[in-house]
């Protein structure tokens, strides 16, 4: 299907779903290519940034992380920051598993600075571009990794979804891009 995309969205094109399970359900989807659907959409999307403060950790040995809302499992290495938004249910890994774990952690500094006063404790600094998702879709990351996201989601810029709870609770809209 093409024609006009409205509300930011891309135009979708006929695909078979699949059943993925999402917060323990199994839920059809429809399989995305991000960079394909969304790469116009992110040029025009509204920026967020993150707000309040996460709490984040180095794994000190490799781990698995799963993530109920989008039933994703990922793998944190030695090193690797784990990050627990507020009220969300579970954390996640941070960045790019293709990127060799000197990149992550020098990405992560340059998205999360160090609350002094609270150990553990971190202050979001990045903006991301996002769309609200019209639609249940799965599709593979960059680092590797199939995610999910149900109707109302979101996914973003940096080739990630995120839940709509997860959105609501951890993104504010930035009204003024100068902000």
């Amino acid at each position: 299907m093409s024609g006009k995309i409205e509300g930011g969205m891309p135009p979708k094109e006929q695909e078979a779903e699949e059943l993925v399970e999402i917060g323990g359900e199994k839920i059809p989807c429809r399989r995305v290519d991000m960079l394909k659907e969304y790469q116009e959409a992110f040029k025009t999307a509204d920026s967020f940034r993150k707000v309040g403060k996460v709490e984040a950790r180095q794994a000190t040995e490799r781990e698995e992380i799963s993530t109920s809302q989008d039933g994703m499992k990922n793998y944190a290495d030695q090193g690797d920051w784990i990050i627990q938004n507020p009220g969300d249910k579970d954390p996640y890994v941070f960045g790019d598993k293709n990127d060799p774990i000197e990149a992550r952690q020098a990405k992560f500094a340059k998205k999360y600075e160090v609350i002094d006063d609270e150990p553990g404790k971190f202050r979001p600094k990045g903006i991301i571009k996002a769309v609200r998702v019209d639609e249940n879709i799965v599709f593979n990351t960059s680092w590797g990794e199939q995610m999910a996201v149900k109707q109302g989601g979101w996914v973003a810029d940096g080739g990630y979804a995120i839940a709509e709870d997860s959105f609501a609770n951890t993104y504010e809209k930035i009204e003024n891009e100068k902000e």
